[in-house]
């Protein structure tokens, strides 16, 4: 597994995957990886696991996260990237896809599940809107 601050690539061929962690931003987080158990198991294995730690730099009783996850073929340059801007108490994502669509997340994290408001709206380049959902998974 590669980290560069809060993206990671992960490849197992032949499938891998791109994780951009896009909040809270570079910075604000650190990211690392052990195959060590705290506390230790019980029971000895040859077979060794990698975990992923995500700490704040400043200690928080809460925090949210927008994390983006790529998959892709192990060979495959993978030209898909993503920014993200904070409207109102939530986050603005937008997203190009490997095949040139824009895709855009609009969360507002209220704190209250009833009352949180998401809608994933995917378009094309153009702007045309192909499909988008509300937080109960209901196409608009």
């Amino acid at each position: 597994m590669k980290i560069s601050g809060t993206q990671f690539e992960i490849a197992n061929a032949p499938a891998a995957c791109r994780v951009d962690m896009l909040v809270p931003a570079v910075g604000d987080l650190v990211v690392s990886q052990t195959d060590q158990f705290t506390p230790p198991p019980k029971i000895k294995a040859d077979l060794k696991q990698y975990h992923l730690t995500a700490e704040t730099t400043v200690p928080q009783n809460t925090m949210q996260f927008v994390t983006l996850i790529w998959p892709h073929h192990v060979d495959e340059q993978l030209k898909a990237f993503a920014t993200v801007e904070p409207i109102g108490k939530g986050y603005r994502v937008r997203a190009t896809m490997p095949d040139g669509r824009l895709l855009t997340l609009l969360l507002d994290p209220s704190g209250q599940a009833d009352k949180s408001e998401m809608v994933v709206q995917c378009s094309d380049v153009d702007g045309k809107s192909v499909f988008a959902f509300d937080s109960k998974c209901a196409v608009r």
